[in-house]
């Protein structure tokens, strides 16, 4: 047998490819990383620039009924929101918290308010989910038509995170 043989793991060009292989794999996880970062973060200003924009195309329609206290047509109202790509639940509160409606994913903090869930399960048409994983924006119903200043109302659209259906 050759002395002078040094086996396949202690060579130096093996040293030499696992240096080589782990900084490779090093700087492809560090540029994964921010590349993920970078399209999430996309995602959600585009997911926020939607939601400011239902401020001024939906408002007026839900602060009309909010105003008039017309939960069927609000019902129908949110029906249709939840239909855009990135909404997953929404819902419309008074400005003291009670809810007046809401639908699809909500937060979980809305869980609590009795209020709107004791009328809601008595008729058996509760028909929303609770999630932590949900990002939301949030804007406030004021009908100048009326001379009123304050708000009467409050709107959540929530999205999810990991679901950004077609935005």
């Amino acid at each position: 047998m050759n002395k002078n043989h040094v086996p396949v793991q202690r060579s130096i060009g093996f040293k030499l490819l696992r240096a080589v292989f782990g900084l490779y794999v090093i700087i492809a996880i560090i540029l994964t990383s921010g590349h993920i970062a970078v399209e999430y973060k996309r995602a959600k200003d585009e997911v926020k620039e939607a939601f400011e924009l239902n401020n001024k195309v939906l408002g007026q329609t839900l602060t009309h009924e909010v105003w008039h206290l017309d939960l069927e047509a609000l019902d129908h109202t949110l029906s249709g929101i939840i239909q855009m790509p990135y909404v997953v639940g929404v819902s419309v509160h008074s400005p003291e918290g009670m809810i007046f409606a809401r639908t699809g994913d909500v937060s979980v903090q809305e869980k609590d308010n009795a209020l709107y869930r004791q009328s809601k399960i008595e008729q058996g048409i509760d028909e929303v989910s609770y999630s932590n994983n949900l990002f939301w924006h949030s804007f406030e119903l004021v009908d100048t038509n009326y001379s009123v200043s304050e708000p009467i109302g409050l709107v959540y659209m929530y999205s999810e995170a990991a679901q950004h259906k077609g935005v």
